[in-house]
């Protein structure tokens, strides 16, 4: 599969080789011709999801992958929002001037999007009967959950959150 995808890394043996000789961070040369610096994480996750990479490029500060983007620093430090970012992308969400839309289910979401969103509003995980009835969300971290109950018509949804830079991605939300 990654032979499959060569076009999207341009150095992809380059890239296995600092994997194999276990470099932390690892150039990357994109197909749109801009080099990257990424963590041994972020690039395990680029892998295991190559088959599904249609498009990857490089642009001020920010990846962009398919249908969304992140700021390469906050996805080295948190490789698993690219598990997030994909689910979305396969789910027919669009990512537009920091907010990722779904028409479908008419939802939107700003900027930061974690492998939860899938889990909640695609695969069920938390599906509950909460219609009517009030929601206390204790550690509601970037609101996903938050977000599900609302949608999920519950009558009244709280959510409590000590961090605050989560506090105002919930109040995005």
């Amino acid at each position: 599969i990654f032979l499959l995808q060569q076009y999207l890394i341009r150095n992809k043996f380059g890239a296995l080789y600092q994997f194999m000789l276990g470099k932390n961070n690892i150039i990357l040369k994109l197909s749109d011709g801009s080099s990257i610096n990424v963590s041994r994480e972020l690039f395990r996750k680029i892998i295991k999801n190559i088959n599904k990479i249609t498009n990857i490029e490089f642009k001020q500060g920010n990846l962009w992958i398919n249908c969304g983007q992140l700021p390469i620093s906050m996805l080295n430090a948190l490789p698993e929002l690219l598990s997030g970012m994909m689910c979305l992308c396969e789910k027919d969400w669009s990512y537009s001037n920091g907010v990722w839309v779904n028409k479908n289910m008419e939802l939107r979401f700003a900027r930061i999007v974690t492998p939860s969103w899938c889990e909640a509003f695609h695969e069920n995980v938390y599906e509950s009967d909460v219609k009517g009835r009030e929601v206390v969300d204790v550690g509601a971290g970037l609101g996903d959950l938050t977000v599900y109950f609302a949608y999920r018509e519950a009558s009244k949804v709280i959510a409590i959150e000590p961090i605050p830079t989560y506090v105002e991605l919930i109040k995005e939300n």
